[in-house]
């Protein structure tokens, strides 16, 4: 029962803190910010379910997918509205 607390206050640790699994991922992986979104999601996914044991690593890569996604959308907006000043 203890180590399900466990996982269960890591993961909701790292939802609450996504930008924690992304600065790790900057630390191992010097070339994280030039790569495609896809790659991104496979290696925080990697991450996720290094740092976070015991825990469904799809429901975990789903959620870094959508923060990377939203991620994505938000720097569009900004260079939409960029552009159109």
């Amino acid at each position: 029962m203890e180590s399900a607390k466990q996982t269960a206050s890591t993961i909701k640790y790292f939802i609450d803190n996504p930008d924690k699994i992304v600065d790790v991922a900057k630390q191992l992986y010097a070339d994280f910010d030039t790569m495609s979104p896809e790659e991104k999601a496979d290696i925080l996914g990697a991450l996720a379910s290094n740092l976070i044991p015991g825990a469904a690593v799809t429901k975990v890569t789903r959620l870094i997918m959508l923060w990377m996604g939203l991620i994505i959308f938000q720097s569009r907006i900004m260079a939409a509205v960029t552009m159109s000043h």
